[in-house]
């Protein structure tokens, strides 16, 4: 008995170097003291719990906090951006420029105004805006003719929004 305890003492000397893991029931400080877990058995979690379902919970919750970190790191990055989609919080107001909702080649502004609203819950007319939309003040417009990416009951091209709000896609938004 007391061999069996001497080689223990002497493996845990020896593995204290090493840092048990933080993800794994299977390598974790008890399993070093304590020697590895029976197959059906997981210490300190009560009855019925198998340590193949404790060690998964165990990984997918350091994904999550990984995850976690990424998604805090990313909103921190749009709050200090710059163009179109960072910094939303600071649009309201802000003067832009609308550029032709179905052109693709290039660029070419069709109006300018000014961002009266980013929430997808607001309306123009009525009728909500939705996510790919934010709610934009026309006030000087130099393709009239164009038709509204939104049609109203009251517009349907632009010429007849001119001091007026109109819901325009925010990929066809420049801010100036």
């Amino acid at each position: 008995m007391m061999d069996k305890v001497e080689k223990r003492i002497e493996y845990c000397v020896q593995s204290i170097s090493d840092t048990p893991a933080e993800n794994s029931i299977f390598d974790d400080a008890i399993a070093r003291v304590l020697g590895p877990e029976h197959r059906e058995r997981a210490r300190g979690f009560g009855f019925g719990v198998a340590p193949s379902k404790v060690d998964g919970q165990i990984q997918s919750n350091g994904r999550v906090r990984e995850l976690e970190g990424k998604v805090g790191a990313l909103e921190e990055k749009s709050q200090h951006g710059s163009g179109i989609h960072g910094g939303i919080a600071h649009t309201k107001n802000a003067r832009c420029q609308l550029l032709h909702w179905y052109t693709l080649e290039e660029e070419e502004i069709v109006a300018k105004g000014r961002i009266a609203s980013t929430d997808p819950s607001a309306k123009v007319h009525h009728v909500p805006i939705r996510r790919d939309c934010w709610k934009v003040w026309v006030e000087e417009v130099y393709m009239g003719h164009l038709n509204l990416y939104r049609l109203t009951d009251e517009f349907r091209v632009l010429s007849e929004a001119i001091g007026s709000t109109i819901a325009w896609p925010k990929s066809s938004i420049g801010l100036i």
